[in-house]
């Protein structure tokens, strides 16, 4: 017999102090399974670019649940439950098979030359995997059509029963209908069995788009196969942008934001759009990312449609603001995210008695020049004014 590490009715009440119903306390979970999902596929493919990395133990397949008393909350790092199940909206089997087995095909889109899988790889300039500065460039998944992404792939190959004979490399990005917008073949002769090797290096353009999409880059070499997930902005000239009359842009919490406000305008109030990209879990030392949930709302319309955090927003996620927050109530949030002792804000809307309408923009940030900060903003101001 196990007990639940956490009880429906406890976690009911730790939702509560935060405004937040059960229903929201699902959407947090899932989220935090899928962004789980992605770390564990990051770090693995990331190890096994090392050539002096054969075997490594996964720490751990399945949870070992430690409860956390200055959270009050628990931590759960497994690639299954308790009872060697997948997690909802987690990886499963199937998943783990691509990197994890004994051959594999990897990618790395960081441009920097001398990576681990080469012989001439200084360690003292590592990636230290518990530094954000030095893993967003590396998650970096969010392109502009034309724009040239940096593709080392690496063939990591130790299946006796895979010989690559006359290999080829085939690469393509695949709508989300399954068709082909791109297409390359490479030829990279015979792959004997060994430590993880360049395969080919180079760059790809992205697709043209005329929307914000997510494509998936899928790429084999013979049966070994792998792929990932992009998100391709189109070319837009933002260079003459005029905010709507009525609408205004503030800082939350400012004169500026209740003076607009009881004149009846439709205001976006910022707030933490600097600092550190809140992107890595926290479940050892547990920080303030756990998992993000984004609605289907409106307001992200800018967007491709992401229902939980990805590498689509990781540029520009900071912290949010902790809930509750004074005048939002729960049919007002749009993302929200938990993680360390509390929950946080990062998007809503309020309609004001007087017609006002305010949008809190927290942790999110659509002030920098990234396309997704940009996108994020035009949409947020398209749905203001009725667009």
């Amino acid at each position: 017999v196990i007990l639940p590490p956490v009880t429906a009715e406890r976690r009911v009440n730790w939702l509560g102090r935060f405004g937040l119903s059960l229903t929201w306390g699902e959407r947090l979970q899932n989220a935090q399974h899928a962004l789980q999902k992605f770390w564990q596929k990051q770090g693995i493919e990331h190890a096994r670019m090392d050539p002096y990395c054969d075997g490594y133990c996964f720490w751990t397949i399945a949870d070992v649940v430690v409860w956390n008393a200055k959270c009050e909350t628990y931590s759960a790092q497994g690639l299954f439950d308790q009872f060697w199940r997948p997690k909802r909206n987690g990886a499963s089997v199937a998943d783990f098979a691509v990197f994890n087995s004994p051959s594999a095909l990897l990618l790395d889109t960081e441009g920097k030359g001398d990576r681990v899988y080469r012989d001439s790889f200084n360690y003292a300039t590592f990636n230290d995997p518990w530094s954000v500065s030095d893993v967003i460039e590396g998650t970096n998944r969010v392109f502009v059509s034309g724009e040239r992404i940096p593709a080392d792939f690496i063939l990591a190959h130790y299946d006796h029963d895979q010989e690559l004979k006359d290999a080829v490399l085939d690469w393509s990005f695949v709508d989300a209908a399954g068709k082909k917008v791109s297409e390359e073949r490479y030829p990279i002769g015979d792959q004997p069995l060994g430590p993880a090797r360049l395969l080919w290096r180079g760059t790809i353009a992205a697709p043209e788009v005329v929307k914000p999409c997510r494509l998936t880059l899928k790429a084999n070499v013979g049966s070994v196969a792998n792929s990932w997930d992009f998100w391709v902005f189109p070319k837009l000239d933002r260079s003459r942008r005029i905010l709507p009359e009525g609408v205004v842009i503030v800082d939350y919490g400012s004169p500026e934001m209740e003076k607009a406000l009881a004149d009846g305008k439709k205001v976006i109030a910022l707030a933490n759009q600097t600092g550190e990209a809140n992107i890595l879990l926290g479940w050892w030392r547990i920080g303030a990312q756990a998992g993000t949930a984004f609605l289907d709302h409106p307001l992200l319309a800018g967007l491709p449609r992401e229902p939980y955090l990805c590498p689509l927003h990781f540029r520009m996620i900071k912290r949010g603001l902790k809930l509750p927050v004074a005048g939002v109530s729960e049919k007002d949030l749009v993302v929200v995210g938990e993680g360390g002792d509390a929950c946080y804000l990062y998007l809503s809307k309020t309609l004001k008695p007087n017609g006002a309408v305010l949008v809190i923009v927290a942790g999110l940030d659509v002030t920098s020049p990234t396309p997704e900060g940009q996108a994020l903003l035009d949409g947020i101001v398209a749905d203001l004014v009725g667009r």
